[in-house]
């Protein structure tokens, strides 16, 4: 990553694991242990110094696998969440409100969108009344989009709006977990809601980048047209095991590490957004390029 020398990076979420790494973090001075353990590493050291970042957290950097507020503890016993969630923002530069949006230039705007704070536990009965953002956010995300005149209109989300899922993984099953995200039929009511507004946008430059999904992937939903691009694991190790392509989704699908990069280039009157997939030696091994649509 540091040798495409980035004007930043973006971290979707799970940036360390409370609740499945060793050891579980049971304590308060044990949850800190795994920011310092994760961020002294050498390269996070090297490249954070010359590369500013912006942060997102998800289920496991804030409290345990698929959580919401008021799920009771399991691996982190007896440890709640409202007791570790606070962590984050003492680790890393996140302000007082968790979502946030931010302006480069005429060419770029970023949304920033929080996946926990505000989510109806995942076991509720989908309907009007289940939202995974939250009221607020949601007026927030479309007030602001709505004010933006920036050729492109990225938002990052911990977790996916457009998939597909992992096959099984709709239903929420109690302890396991699932059911957790905008692709799931736990939230599809909210999830149908977002994916229509995204895609009714006018001019159509709204692209959405997530995290949480261990494969990389580029889909186009085919009810809205939204696209969406799955950053997947950083490392091979952490890739699932592959699952069948869907056509009506997948215009790319990989199951290995990497990351996925971004560059803004061509003219202010002719702009482009590439998204570049790369393995976990930089090699660029898929992209695709954006350009403002009426």
């Amino acid at each position: 990553m540091a040798k495409l020398a980035p004007h930043f990076l973006v971290a979707t979420g799970d940036n360390v694991y409370y609740d499945t790494e060793t050891p579980p973090a049971n304590t308060i001075e044990l949850a800190r242990h795994h920011w310092h353990r994760m961020f002294s590493l050498p390269t996070l050291v090297q490249f954070f110094s010359a590369t500013p970042g912006y942060w997102q957290k998800d289920d496991h950097d804030t409290f345990e696998d698929d959580c919401w507020r008021r799920r009771k503890p399991g691996r982190v016993d007896p440890l709640t969440y409202d007791e570790l969630r606070p962590l984050f923002a003492e680790q890393l530069p996140v302000g007082p409100v968790p979502y946030r949006h931010f302006r480069w230039g005429k060419g770029l705007e970023i949304w920033l969108m929080e996946s926990r704070d505000f989510r109806s536990p995942n076991s509720d009965p989908d309907g009007p009344a289940k939202t995974l953002w939250g009221q607020e956010q949601k007026q927030w995300l479309r007030r602001t989009l709505e004010a933006s005149n920036a050729q492109f209109r990225l938002i990052f989300s911990p977790t996916p709006l457009v998939g597909p899922d992992q096959p099984g993984r709709d239903y929420f099953r109690w302890p396991e977990g699932n059911g957790d995200n905008h692709t799931n039929k736990s939230f599809q009511t909210e999830g149908n809601e977002i994916r229509r507004y995204l895609g009714s946008l006018k001019p159509r430059n709204v692209y959405v980048v997530c995290g949480d999904r261990h494969w990389q992937y580029f889909s186009i939903d085919p009810g809205t047209g939204l696209h969406e691009f799955s950053t997947g694991p950083v490392g091979d190790a952490h890739a699932v095991a592959p699952f069948p392509k869907d056509p009506r989704y997948h215009r790319y699908l990989r199951f290995a590490g990497g990351f996925l990069s971004g560059s803004l280039e061509g003219s202010p009157e002719k702009p482009r957004l590439r998204f570049r997939f790369h393995d976990t030696e930089g090699k660029v091994v898929y992209e695709y390029v954006a350009h403002p649509q009426s």
